[in-house]
């Protein structure tokens, strides 16, 4: 056999070995970087449905929001129209009154009693409040109304966004 051929043969089988290793390495790599575009796609398109899911839930809180709000503010509103009615109607009747027995001081109670008979026995039995006292009652009712008012609000908000409880 000649040793050329034997030299070439040999040489021919380690360029195919090696070749076939590096053909091996592109196929593998080819293989690999086809698994990380379809990763990338699939994070891709996961990252699509999300962002989609928190415009859809953003707008459905805004939408729950600003329902909310139009009813508060619908609510303040009447709200404020019924103490201007009741402020009227206390005016109309001579201010808000307590009993003249609150006021009264231990030689006072004989006058009390003694005030609360006649036709005008309602009247006489008791005593107007001052005008600051009187404004800053109706002040105070009227801000523990509001705040109520604003808690129901908050509490149709945390429902109709679905938080807490039946929606409603």
């Amino acid at each position: 056999m000649n040793p050329y051929a034997l030299a070439g043969g040999l040489l021919l089988a380690i360029a195919l070995c090696l070749g076939g290793a590096s053909v091996g390495k592109r196929l593998e790599r080819t293989e690999w970087q086809k698994k990380e575009i379809a990763t990338a796609a699939a994070a891709q398109a996961e990252l699509l449905a999300a962002q989609e899911r928190y415009v859809r839930i953003q707008k459905f809180n805004e939408a729950t929001a600003r329902k909310a709000s139009s009813d508060h503010e619908k609510a303040i509103s009447d709200l404020t129209r019924q103490y201007d009615a009741a402020r009227a109607a206390i005016r109309a009747a001579g201010g808000l009154r307590v009993s003249r027995a609150i006021c009264a001081g231990p030689n006072d109670g004989a006058a009390a009693a003694a005030g609360a008979g006649g036709p005008d026995g309602a009247a006489a039995g008791t005593v107007a409040l001052p005008a600051d006292v009187e404004a800053k009652l109706l002040q105070l009712t009227q801000e523990a109304d509001a705040l109520a008012e604003r808690l129901r609000a908050l509490q149709a908000w945390v429902r109709g966004a679905g938080l807490y409880g039946p929606a409603g």
